[in-house]
């Protein structure tokens, strides 16, 4: 009896990059934010990216994806949600993305890292690994809020979506922990005084990634780029980072 699987390969998050058959040939490629754990989808295409067709996405509030385009940016399709996720318009050979899970296309459950979400009874397929740190109904999704709530890993509803005002010229991000704004101010005046400590160089790269909304938007994701882990830079926002918590643990 012959089987057929699928290989799936992951970034350092949850985000599968590549999904290639059984013989290790590529079937599609998929671009996610840089530095998400579980992050928007960019882009996906049937193959690899250098050579293939290419959809580019747009997401509304929740990281769902609603619209794809061509790199021309014709429209190639809409994608459509009734409140708890169940697709009602779909783009033909692109994946389902719905606050920022993937539906799978024989189960129609949408992938969590912990768990799996039916958006047709608007509930989990199994209880909170948590226990009950969203209520009593441990099958619940996001706390019965889906217009503008979020349970990334099928752990816990999470926060708001907004602009962090820590880096004013940042794409609108979830940000989990609401921050006092005096200590967050003064950790912010720290982090520019290293950042200058650092050199021009080394800060002129790291505001050009967080000016594409790819960093310094959420307290637990570092700089993406593995190149800059141990410079002076990536130091200054681990301490950046450090701080953000210690305001945030009060």
């Amino acid at each position: 009896m012959m089987c057929e699987y699928w290989v799936y390969r992951y970034d350092r998050g949850w985000n599968a990059i590549n999904e290639e058959d059984g013989a290790g040939t590529l079937l599609y490629t998929s671009v996610y934010a840089p530095g998400a754990e579980v992050g928007e989808r960019l882009a996906y295409a049937w193959g690899a990216i250098a050579t293939a067709a290419t959809f580019y996405a747009y997401h509304d509030q929740l990281g769902s994806t609603r619209a794809w385009r061509w790199s021309n940016k014709n429209l190639a399709g809409r994608d459509d949600f009734a409140p708890y996720g169940e697709p009602i318009t779909t783009t033909t050979l692109a994946p389902i993305d719905y606050a920022l899970h993937v539906q799978d296309p024989n189960t129609l459950l949408y992938h969590a890292a912990y768990r799996e979400y039916a958006a047709g009874w608007a509930r989990w397929t199994t209880r909170d690994p948590l226990g009950m740190v969203d209520g009593p109904n441990m099958y619940a999704y996001a706390k019965d809020g889906p217009i503008d709530r979020l349970d990334l890993m099928g752990l816990a509803c999470v926060g708001t979506w907004k602009k962090p005002w820590w880096c004013p010229w940042c794409a609108p991000q979830w940000v989990c922990v609401p921050l006092p704004t005096g200590c967050a101010d003064r950790a912010a005046d720290k982090y520019e005084q290293r950042k200058k400590e650092c050199g021009s160089q080394e800060v002129q790269i790291g505001e050009k990634e967080c000016k594409t909304g790819t960093w310094e938007l959420n307290l637990v994701i570092p700089i993406p780029d593995a190149a800059n882990v141990g410079s002076c830079l990536y130091k200054a926002y681990q301490q950046y980072q450090a701080d953000l918590i210690k305001c945030a643990l009060g």
